[in-house]
C-alpha cells in the first residue's frame, strides 16, 4: 500500500506542479528573460560559436580580421586564423603574429570590445588560434571547415577581377566552405584614414532571412564600434526604369520590414536609423545613399547562386561595381 501511494504521488506531482505554476503571474524580469531567450534561439549572431578567418596580409585581409574580431569580442567567440599566403610547408611560420598581422588585428579588436551583457566587465580575453596551411587555400579551408565553424570571414587582396565580378581566388576559397560566408571587399582609400571601426554603417533590408542576418551583424558591429547604423529599404523599379503601377509591397508592408529591424536592434539595446528609397534600382539606391551619407561600410545580405563563379545576384554585383564604400557580403 505504501509503495502504491508513493507511485501515485510521484506520478501526480509533476502535472499538479505545472498546473499550479501556470497560474502564477510572471515577474517582469522573468518575462523579459524568456522573451530574450526566445529571440536568441531564432537569431543569427547569438547562435555563433566559432569563427573561421581565412585571410592574407593585404589591407583587405586585415580589415576582414578587424571585423571578425569585433564580432568575436562581444560574445567571446574563438577564432581560428588561416593565413592564405603562398608558403612552402617546411618554411611556414606564423607571420600573423606580427603586430599588424591578421591574427594580431583580430585579437586586438576582440579584446577592445566589451562583453555584450555587461559594459562594466573588463575586456574579454580573445581566443585566437593560428593554423598555418600546408596545402592550397581552398583545400586548407575545406579541411579546416570539417572541424565545425558557424561563419567564415574571407578577405583576400585579389577580390575583384578586371571585367567585373569576383576574382577566381575568392570563388575557389568561398566554394570550399558550405556554411555562412562573410566576404569582405575593403575600399583601400577609405581604409587609409579609417580607425579601428567604421563610424557609419549602411545595411540594405528586404524582409528576407539573409537581410535580417545582415542587420544583426551590422548592429553587432555598430554596438562594438559605437557606430551609427542605418537600415535602408529600397522599393525597386522595373528593368526599363519605369515605376510600377502596383508596387510589389504596399507602404504598410515596407514600414513593417523596417519596424522588424528596429525591433531587432531594440533587443540588443541599440538604436538604429531607418531610410527608404522608392522607384529606383536597388544597386543604385544603395551606392548613392552610401556615398551621400558618408557610410564607410555596407553590410549586405545575399544568397549564393549556382555555377562555377561566385555570384550573389545582380544587385550585389551592381553594388560591387558602383559603391565607393567597403562592403561586407553576408551569404547564407
Amino acid at each position: 500500500m505504501i509503495v502504491a501511494m508513493s507511485v501515485v504521488t510521484t506520478m501526480a506531482m509533476p502535472p499538479m506542479l505545472r498546473w499550479g505554476l501556470s497560474r502564477v503571474p510572471l515577474r517582469k524580469d522573468e518575462r523579459a528573460r524568456l522573451e530574450r531567450e526566445e529571440f536568441e534561439a531564432k537569431g543569427f549572431v547569438p547562435n555563433l560559436e566559432r569563427l573561421l578567418l581565412a585571410v592574407d596580409e593585404s589591407p583587405n585581409g586585415r580589415f576582414a580580421s578587424r571585423l571578425a574580431g569585433l564580432i568575436s569580442g562581444q560574445r567571446r567567440l574563438p577564432i581560428t586564423v588561416l593565413p592564405l599566403q603562398k608558403v612552402e610547408p617546411s618554411k611556414a611560420k606564423p607571420t600573423t603574429d606580427a603586430e599588424d598581422g591578421p591574427a594580431a588585428v583580430a585579437k586586438a579588436a576582440a579584446e577592445r570590445t566589451r562583453d555584450s551583457d555587461d559594459d562594466e566587465t573588463p575586456f574579454a580575453p580573445a581566443d585566437v588560434t593560428v593554423r598555418i596551411p600546408d596545402k592550397p587555400a581552398e583545400e586548407a579551408v575545406k579541411a579546416e571547415a570539417t572541424k565545425g565553424y558557424d561563419l567564415l570571414f574571407l578577405g583576400l587582396e585579389n577580390t575583384q577581377k578586371k571585367g567585373g565580378g569576383f576574382h577566381a581566388d575568392v570563388a575557389r576559397v568561398a566554394s570550399a566552405f558550405d556554411g555562412p560566408l562573410a566576404l569582405v571587399v575593403a575600399n583601400k582609400a577609405l581604409l587609409e584614414r579609417a580607425g579601428e571601426c567604421p563610424p557609419n554603417i549602411l545595411v540594405p533590408v528586404t524582409g528576407t532571412e539573409v537581410s535580417r542576418r545582415a542587420a544583426e551583424v551590422a548592429i553587432a558591429l555598430g554596438r562594438a564600434c559605437s557606430a551609427s547604423v542605418t537600415a535602408l529599404y529600397v522599393s525597386s523599379r522595373t528593368a526599363n526604369g519605369s515605376s510600377r503601377r502596383r508596387p510589389l509591397r504596399s507602404r504598410r508592408q515596407q514600414q513593417a520590414i523596417l519596424k522588424d529591424i528596429v525591433e531587432i536592434a531594440d533587443r540588443y539595446d541599440y538604436r538604429i536609423k531607418t531610410a527608404m528609397r522608392t522607384n529606383v534600382a536597388p544597386d543604385t539606391a544603395i551606392a548613392t545613399t552610401a556615398k551621400r551619407g558618408g557610410y564607410e561600410l555596407i553590410v549586405m545580405g545575399v544568397n549564393r547562386r549556382g555555377g562555377d563563379s561566385l555570384d550573389f545576384g545582380d544587385t550585389a554585383a551592381g553594388v560591387l561595381e558602383k559603391a565607393e564604400s567597403s562592403i561586407l557580403y553576408l551569404a547564407g
